[in-house]
């Protein structure tokens, strides 16, 4: 599994909440269907599939939002849970 970490920590309050919505509209209509996001502090982690669906999922934010930047990471936890 790979995981895209937003970092939230350069945004006023205004552009954190649009950043929410968007994830909110992406869960929803996201055409894999799958499209899990933890907000933990400063940072938000998407899961995806795939190291491709990663960066393009860190692109797209970071192409709306440009004080949104975006890392990669594959994980490996026991049970595919993100840590």
């Amino acid at each position: 599994m790979w995981v895209t970490k937003l970092s939230l920590k350069r945004i006023d309050e205004a552009t954190r909440k649009r950043v929410l919505e968007t994830l909110k509209f992406c869960e929803i209509h996201d055409r894999t269907g799958v499209f899990n996001y933890k907000v933990r502090g400063n940072f938000v982690v998407i899961e995806s599939s795939s190291r491709d669906q990663a960066f393009r999922r860190g692109h797209f934010f970071h192409l709306r939002f440009p004080d949104v930047f975006y890392n990669c990471e594959k994980v490996r936890n026991k049970g595919g849970e993100v840590g």
